[in-house]
C-alpha cells in the first residue's frame, strides 16, 4: 500500500517493531488455543492494513477505530487487497509488551475479537512512540471460507448499506436460485453476457409484471465491491426488492478463480 509507505516516512524517529508484533501474535494464538479456537496465521496484507491504522494512532496519540477522513476497516482491507467475509480490529496502548499481554487477557471486548473461531488469518503491527507501545491487530475470515449463500448475503448487505446512506428504505430480499445458476453460466462462458432472469416469472406479486426491472452482472475477487452501474438502481425508490446469486469459479480470464455475480432489482407490493 503506497499510503502505508507514505505514513512510515512521516513517522520520523518512530519505527515499526516487527518482533513485538510477532510476540503479540504468539500471545493471541496461545489464548486462542487455550479457549479451543485454532491459531491464526500471519498475513502480510493484513499487516499492511494494521500498519495503516497504527500510523493514525501514533499521530493522534489516542485510541480509536477511525480518525477523520481515514478509511474504515473494510476499506483499509480492500486497499491492502485482503477481501474479507468478516473482520474485526483491536487497538491498544501500553508501556511495554508485558502490560499489553495483560490487557489482551483482561479486556472482554478484545477477547471477543481475539478468540473468534471464524477468524483464521491476522496481521499485527506495533510501534514504540515515546513512553507508549501502540499495537493494532486485524483479524479476518477470508472470503474463501464463506459459503456461496454467505457471499450472496455479503453482496446484499453492501447494497443495503448504500441504500441506508441515501436514506431510502432497505430492499426486500427475495432468494432466487436461478441467479446462482446464471452466475455459474457466466463463469462457464467466461462472459457477463447472458439472458437476464425475469423476476416475475411464475410469481404472483401484486402489480407484476413491471417495466421497472434492472439486471446487473459483474465478476470480482471481492464481490462486496459493487459494480458501478448498480448505483443507478440503489437510488431508485421505486425499486424495493433485490435478489442476488453468485458462483465462485475459474475461467480462461480468471484462472485462479473469481466471484461471478448476478443481481436483479425490481418492484413488489
Amino acid at each position: 500500500m503506497a499510503v502505508v509507505a507514505a505514513s512510515l516516512f512521516s513517522w520520523g524517529q518512530d519505527r515499526l517493531d516487527a518482533a513485538v508484533a510477532e510476540e503479540v501474535l504468539s500471545i493471541a494464538n496461545q489464548m486462542r488455543v487455550s479457549s479451543g479456537s485454532p491459531p491464526v496465521k500471519s498475513d502480510p496484507q493484513l499487516i499492511d492494513a494494521a500498519t495503516f491504522h497504527l500510523g493514525e494512532l501514533v499521530k493522534n496519540e489516542t485510541l480509536a477505530s477511525q480518525y477523520g477522513d481515514e478509511p474504515g476497516l473494510a476499506e483499509r482491507l480492500r486497499l491492502a487487497k485482503a477481501p474479507a467475509g468478516a473482520a474485526s480490529e483491536i487497538v491498544l496502548r501500553a508501556p511495554d509488551v508485558a502490560r499489553a499481554a495483560e490487557l489482551l487477557k483482561s479486556d472482554r471486548k478484545m477477547q471477543t475479537v481475539l478468540l473468534n473461531p471464524k477468524f483464521t488469518i491476522a496481521g499485527f503491527a506495533a510501534m514504540q512512540s515515546g513512553p507508549w507501545l501502540y499495537i493494532v491487530g486485524d483479524l479476518v475470515q477470508p472470503l474463501k471460507d464463506l459459503s456461496i449463500a454467505e457471499v450472496e448475503n455479503l453482496v446484499i448487505e453492501a447494497v443495503q448499506q448504500e441504500r441506508i446512506k441515501l436514506k431510502i428504505a432497505p430492499y426486500k430480499v427475495v432468494p432466487m436460485a436461478q441467479l446462482r445458476s446464471l452466475a455459474c453460466e457466466m463463469a462457464k462462458k467466461d462472459s457477463l453476457k447472458v439472458t437476464p432472469i425475469d423476476p416475475y416469472a411464475g410469481k404472483s406479486y401484486i402489480g407484476a409484471p413491471s417495466q421497472n426491472v434492472r439486471s446487473f452482472t459483474y465478476v470480482s475477487a471481492d464481490p462486496a465491491i459493487l459494480s458501478g452501474g448498480i448505483k443507478s438502481a440503489e437510488g431508485d425508490p421505486k425499486l424495493n426488492t433485490v435478489s442476488a446469486g453468485s458462483c465462485l469459479a475459474s475461467s480462461r480470464t480468471y484462472p485462479t478463480g473469481a466471484y461471478w455475480v448476478a443481481m436483479v432489482f425490481y418492484n413488489t407490493r
